[in-house]
């Protein structure tokens, strides 16, 4: 989310010497989404634990960066 968020943040860089450390494992992780994301033609979707995002980013994310959400929260169903 930080990386969603903010532009400016900094980035991790993967550094090939130390290939299981925390940041290099989170540079190739988001390597591999920026690779996966930017092949959508249509509808790119990012499924996570509402209790990943606060409130607060999820209105930044909607009305700074122009990204839809909906909650798919369990119902219950009678039948």
């Amino acid at each position: 989310m930080p990386f969603l968020l903010d532009e400016a943040a900094p980035k991790p860089i993967y550094d090939p010497h130390h290939p299981q450390t925390n940041v290099s494992i989170r540079a190739s992780f988001m390597k591999k989404l920026y690779v996966a994301a930017s092949r959508a033609r249509h509808v790119v979707c990012i499924a996570m634990h509402r209790d990943r995002i606060t409130e607060e980013q999820r209105i930044n994310m909607q009305e700074l960066k122009g990204w839809s959400g909906i909650s798919l929260a369990h119902q219950n169903r009678r039948g």
